[in-house]
């Protein structure tokens, strides 16, 4: 499934809640696209993003988990913590490692959510809005 809007804009913002079905994936609209989650018990366990392109702190896609609470123990919304490729050690860290980005919300440390990124990308912290 393609979602895609009647105009892109440069540095457009696309709030997906709910996101599609699992499988569907989403699909980006060039350069600088930012895709919004703002709720993760919308999708299934994991779901793909095609043509993410991160370029770290240059002008480039970006991920938007800034509205899910990283921590589901505590009243409010809690910002997540990236931590690279190494293991959940506490509650509220997002992993990325061979193009599988997860987020882990509670004290289980097993990932709560994941999302593709297809073709593996490389990631680093300033591709995602935490």
């Amino acid at each position: 499934m393609l979602i895609k809007p009647e105009e892109p804009h440069p540095r457009q913002s696309y709030a997906l809640s709910p996101l599609p079905a699992s499988g569907e994936g989403i699909k980006g609209w060039g350069a600088m696209t930012v895709v919004s989650i703002t709720n993760y018990a919308d999708m299934i366990l994991q779901d793909a993003i095609a043509d993410f392109v991160g370029n770290g702190i240059l002008a480039g896609d970006q991920i938007d988990l800034s509205t899910i609470d990283a921590n589901s123990t505590k009243e409010s919304n809690q910002a997540f913590t990236f931590i690279g490729s190494r293991a959940f050690s506490a509650i509220g860290q997002i992993r990325y490692s061979g193009g599988l980005l997860q987020g882990s919300t509670d004290a289980d440390l097993s990932a709560e959510f994941e999302i593709r990124l297809t073709r593996a990308p490389q990631l680093v912290e300033s591709d995602i809005i935490l």
